[in-house]
């Protein structure tokens, strides 16, 4: 009966945990190179640059797609859903979004093909 006991009491205490964990954080996906940033659409890792002197790691992506104006303002609500707040906004060429102690600088040039973008992000 002891045996059974402790059995039910794991099985309980296993069920709680696995139903106390947000569903929410379980389904965000984070950029590799920065972990604390949430990904956004079909970005493409280009290449990465560790942070020298400044203290800014560098990022750069590209996008198919899309144009400036309409990533920008798609990824500035994809954080803010997050918890990021724009410290500033100058888009169609960059936003400046800040969480907690991160900061990220967001900038898109576009490519020479139609609807493709260069996303580089500047964060800490």
């Amino acid at each position: 009966m002891k045996k059974y006991s402790m059995i039910l009491l794991v099985l309980i205490l296993t069920a709680s945990l696995i139903s106390c964990r947000s569903s929410d954080t379980n389904n965000r996906q984070y950029i590799k190179e920065f972990p604390y940033l949430p990904a956004y659409g079909n970005m493409k890792f280009v290449k990465f640059e560790k942070a020298t002197a400044d203290g800014i790691d560098r990022a750069t992506y590209t996008v198919s797609n899309t144009n400036p104006e309409e990533f920008l303002s798609g990824y500035e609500q994809h954080l803010t859903e997050n918890g990021w707040k724009n410290t500033l906004d100058n888009k169609p060429i960059s936003i400046n979004m800040e969480k907690e102690n991160h900061k990220a600088i967001i900038l898109v040039t576009p490519e020479e093909k139609a609807k493709n973008l260069t996303v580089i992000i500047f964060s800490n």
